[in-house]
């Protein structure tokens, strides 16, 4: 079922085009010449066209009209003022006649009647070449036969309009050789072209004449044929640091395949010996070539089977270089697919667009990276950050079709990500022409704060249900089981109670012997009466707190054992302090040596009697 949307969009382009296509036989082509060029895989073909208008009124567009086997390999088309070499817009006909795909250039002046234009057409076309014959000897490589080619096109320039007078030339490329040209007798062969023409007098939508409708050539042809038969490009954008990019490519090479059986020794020896002479010609892809922004990073790559396993890396001038190379060469008839991921800093990639800062421009390359190459099923989707709206696209050509989706990212939880998408059947990018598209939408900063602000909640709620789920008890026990529980429980807390207070005690001695040894050194008597006084008062706190925790202890027999060694502990730290103050005073009293050898034998004691009340817990819990 139709949409809205794209009904409405039919409505205006048959509103559009029902205006600006003109009538036939508007024009007449005064004279036309065509110049074929070979650019590696993809043939330009230059039109250089006097129309002059035979209507009766003013025409302001020049109909273009491309065969049907020449509109699928399509690859770039353009067209100039041939005096002020202004690039003119060209317009796309809604949908292909049985004649041909129909393209509109529009003039920059109406041409009055009677009135002529110059016009300067360049058509870029990819798979034109055949190779012939499809195999060739290919060991060793530098005696290896050279890939011959046939190109074939209409002997006539095919058009609405008729042509007075026409002329067509074949550039060749400079190592090659003519084998065989049709028609020969309409043809002349001079160093390094082939012309035909002048021929007089086409009619409109004449492709050639009765007996030769086509011209060919046959002729050698040292570079490979390669081509994309699949480019599929994402483009995610974040504005928490990077715009990233993942592209997958589909290659293959259509050139002369191998007439010799597959020979792993022979295929890997070939990249060895273009290492050693770089030099040689062939049709064989040896290295794929890219061209990144400058400020690309994090450049990764991999294919399905490990063929490419080299790979370098520089920046020169605008952009970053990068060269990856195949353990094998990619022979004529061979494919290769991998896939590229590279990012460019948001602060790079991102614009604003004029006083207002919540709308966001970004610019990228139409076409792929990798090389000049020709490229059929073009796909390019964008994907923008959740809470994006507004979005458009601007192109710089037509394209197949354009279209809005939905993504689900990570941590996209309330809504998904807008994504634009657009795919073209067939795609070439002409060498010093930069074609970009503009990708345009508004984005707040509350939308930014979004995803952080969702991270820290989802947090926020984890810890929560941490620590509820911690303290709830899931055990399902009966009454008795319940109650024996909470015993347990009990037990154990009042005896960790009882383990933390006699460490308590353990230590109540360290600052009665500090201020011992103080006085020792300087002797004021006031302090050491303060420090005695409060150790006696920490002395009667800690003896409280074991007596009430021994209490709620199971072996009630240990439990005051505990107090009593508590109680002599104290008592012979008291003593042993007040024995290194008398030595101080008077020079005698008590040995220092037998009071401190008796807190060891307390301190002992003490720690045997908690072991053996942990101990005892210990056991009433497993029992």
């Amino acid at each position: 079922m139709l949409s809205v949307s794209s009904i409405r969009g039919a409505l205006c382009a048959l509103l559009f085009f029902g205006s600006f296509i003109p009538a036939k036989s508007t024009f007449e082509n005064t004279n036309v010449e065509r110049i074929y060029e070979t650019i590696d895989a993809v043939m330009k073909v230059t039109i250089s066209v006097n129309a002059k208008n035979v209507g009766g009124s003013p025409a302001s567009s020049y109909e273009v009209l491309i065969p049907p086997d020449m509109e699928k390999k399509l690859g770039h088309l353009t067209a100039d003022s041939a005096l002020g070499k202004v690039p003119l817009k060209i317009q796309k006909a809604p949908s292909a006649s049985a004649n041909g795909q129909s393209y509109f250039i529009q003039l920059p002046d109406p041409v009055s009647a009677g009135a002529s234009v110059n016009l300067e057409i360049k058509m870029y076309l990819g798979r034109l070449f055949t190779p012939m014959p499809k195999t060739v000897p290919h060991f060793p490589l530098n005696q290896a036969q050279m890939q011959k080619v046939q190109f074939e096109d209409s002997l006539f320039f095919y058009s609405p309009y008729p042509t007075k007078a026409q002329e067509s030339s074949l550039l060749l490329p400079s190592d090659s050789q003519v084998e065989r040209r049709v028609p020969k007798g309409e043809s002349v062969e001079s160093e390094g072209r082939v012309d035909w023409g002048p021929f007089t007098s086409a009619k409109a939508l004449q492709r050639g004449m009765p007996e030769a409708s086509k011209l060919a050539v046959h002729f050698g042809f040292t570079r490979p044929l390669s081509y994309f038969k699949q480019v599929t490009r994402q483009i995610e954008i974040s504005h928490w640091g990077a715009v990233n990019f993942h592209e997958t490519y589909e290659l293959h090479n259509e050139a002369a395949g191998p007439a010799e059986e597959f020979n792993r020794v022979k295929v890997g020896g070939i990249r060895n010996q273009v290492m050693m002479r770089g030099d040689i010609p062939t049709h064989i892809v040896f290295k794929l070539e890219s061209e990144l922004p400058r400020a690309a990073n994090n450049i990764n790559y991999f294919d399905r089977i490990g063929n490419i396993s080299t790979s370098r890396a520089w920046r020169s001038g605008s952009s970053t270089k990068l060269t990856l190379e195949p353990r094998f060469p990619v022979l004529g008839g061979w494919n290769a697919d991998w896939q590229l991921q590279y990012s460019v800093p948001t602060r790079l990639a991102l614009f604003l667009s004029g006083a207002d800062s919540a709308v966001h421009v970004m610019n990228a390359t139409l076409g792929a990276p990798v090389g000049r190459l020709f490229a059929e099923n073009v796909t390019t989707k964008v994907v923008l950050p959740a809470g994006a709206s507004d979005v458009q696209i601007a192109l710089p050509r037509e394209v197949d079709e354009v279209w809005h989706d939905r993504m689900w990212g990570w941590f996209d939880v309330h809504q998904s990500r807008p994504v634009i998408a657009w795919s073209a059947k067939t795609l070439y990018t002409p060498l010093g022409e930069e074609l970009s598209f503009q990708v345009t939408y508004r984005y707040s900063g509350l939308a930014h704060l979004q995803k952080p602000l969702t991270i820290c909640f989802y947090f926020l709620v984890l810890f929560v249900m941490y620590i509820l789920l911690s303290r709830l008890d899931l055990r399902i026990l009966s009454t008795s089981e319940a109650a024996g529980q909470a015993a347990e429980d009990s037990e154990n807390a009042a005896v960790s109670a009882l383990v933390d207070t006699c460490e308590d005690a353990l230590h109540l001695r360290d600052d009665l012997f500090q201020a011992a040894d103080s006085y020792g050194r300087r002797p004021v008597k006031r302090q050491w009466d303060r420090a005695l006084k409060s150790f006696r008062k920490q002395s009667e706190t800690v003896k409280r707190e074991v007596g009430e925790t021994v209490a709620s202890v199971r072996d009630t027999e240990t439990g005051q054992k505990i107090l009593q060694a508590v109680e002599g502990l104290i008592e012979a730290s008291r003593k042993a302090g007040e024995a290194r103050v008398e030595v101080k005073e008077k020079g005698k009293g008590e040995s220092t040596a037998q009071t401190e050898n008796a807190v060891s034998v307390a301190e002992e004691r003490l720690l045997r009697l908690v072991q053996r009340a942990a101990s005892a817990a210990g056991n009433g819990k497993e029992e």
